[in-house]
Formats: C-alpha cells, structure tokens, sequence
C-alpha cells in the first residue's frame, strides 16, 4: 500500500514536468512599432559618410549626436523628445513619437514649418502615409530586408526600406531603418540615376555628448 501511495504521489509531479518541458516559449511581439527602428538614446554618436553622385563613396562625413532629452512645444502642444546636434554645422533637430508616428523636426530654430512625418507604424511591407503640407511626400514601407555596408563592413538584418516620393518632382529617395542602429542608409534618385545620400559608417552607444 505504501508503494501504491507513494506513485500515486509522483503521478501528477512527473505529469506537471513532462507539460512544462513540453512548453514552447512564447513568440517575440512583431517589431511593428516604429520605436524600435527609432533607435536613441543621450550620449548617443551616429558617424555617416556621404554617397555622391552615381552612389559614389565620398571622404565627407557626417556626425549626429544626441546631448539630451527634452521636452519642446510643437505646435503649441508639449512634447517629450531628443535632441539632436549635426556636426559639422551644429544645427540642433528634434525627434519625438506620437502614438505611432516618429516626428522630426529639421532645425528648432525655425518655427514656421512643421515637423517631417518620417515613420509611421505599423512597420511592415504595405504601410502607407502622406505627410502635410508644404512637404507633401508620399510614403511607402517597401518591406523588410538585408542590407550590407561595404562601409561599416557588416550586414544590417532585417531592415525597414521605406520609399519616399513627392508628387511634384520624379526624385525618389529610400530610407533603411535597422532595429539595432536607427536609419544606417538613404540613397535619392532621379529616374533611374543616383544623386546622393549616405551611410552608416559606425554608431558609437557610449559617446560622451561634450
């Protein structure tokens, strides 16, 4: 009786094992919020180096770094987000989210334009928006793809291609948007020749903002 007592007892303990060993472990949530491909944070350095005309790979580089988070009125409204100086030049932008949009505003100097709608959500192949007056572009979440850098010597997985167009002119540009460095590529063209843009050479996480 006590041997029966006893398997009896280890019945549900050896079921209760086999049920959670047998579990699969939840799938990671889709990256579709456009914060993931937003990548920032202070202190935070981006080094490009500009493309030229006929996509070729200049010595010109440019540097953005982040000093501080901050809360700025936009169109009358307060909202919480980076600061963002270029060098060289040292021209101070402005990038927050709204729900599920990432704005960006070019120079906080000027207060006449309002900020570039430059991601929306949901991030996957088919996301469609237009931006405001007197921008006007059409955009377009091309899809999801590998993008390799001869110039930061790696491949970027997975990357948001993103298609801008403006109705006015027959210029097009692409942005590449990684969930582990922020936007590491743009390229504009015109009909089919390439005019200019740049790319990631390396992004610096512990840069010290002087």
């Amino acid at each position: 009786m006590r041997k029966i007592a006893i398997i009896l007892l280890l019945v549900p303990i050896l079921l209760a094992i086999f049920q959670c060993g047998g579990k699969k472990p939840p799938k990671p949530p889709p990256l579709t919020d456009p914060k993931y491909y937003f990548v920032i944070n202070v202190d935070y350095m981006w080094l490009y180096v500009r493309i030229g005309p006929n996509c070729i790979i200049t010595d010109d580089t440019i540097s953005i770094v982040v000093p501080s988070k901050s809360d700025r009125y936009i169109e009358g409204t307060k909202q919480t987000g980076w600061d963002m100086v270029t060098l060289p030049g040292g021209d101070t932008s402005f990038a927050y989210q709204v729900s599920d949009t990432i704005f960006y505003l070019s120079s906080i100097q000027q207060t006449t334009l309002p900020p570039y709608r430059i991601l929306v959500g949901p991030v996957q192949a088919g996301t469609f928006w237009k931006d405001r007056l007197p921008y006007n572009y059409d955009y377009n979440i091309v899809g999801l793809e590998d993008v390799y850098s001869p110039i930061a010597g790696e491949t970027y997985s997975k990357c948001a291609k993103v298609r801008r167009t403006s109705p006015d002119n027959n210029k097009i540009k692409y942005y590449w948007w990684s969930t582990e460095f922020g936007k590491v590529k743009e390229i504009e063209y015109q009909s089919e020749q390439c005019l200019q843009g740049m790319e990631l050479k390396y992004l610096d996480k512990t840069h010290i903002t002087p």
